[in-house]
């Protein structure tokens, strides 16, 4: 049941990557589609009952903070 979840959750943010990539306003959506990795990562440690570390979480979170602030630059 886990994996027809996270396969369910991979094809949704496939679905909208393709949307948000076809519409006038892309950049804006570009800014939530390279978040994803995050959402991943909360979404599985609640849904999924997977363990992260913080050392990954802090990564991930770094990475996310650096993506956007190069967006507004």
């Amino acid at each position: 049941m886990l994996y027809l979840l996270r396969a369910f959750l991979t094809i949704v943010t496939h679905f909208t990557f393709v949307l948000v990539t076809a519409d006038k306003m892309a950049a804006l959506g570009w800014i939530f589609l390279n978040m994803t990795s995050l959402y991943g990562i909360l979404v599985s440690s609640v849904t999924l009952k997977e363990k992260t570390s913080r050392q990954g979480i802090y990564l991930v979170a770094g990475l996310t903070a650096l993506m956007i602030a190069g967006s507004f630059l």
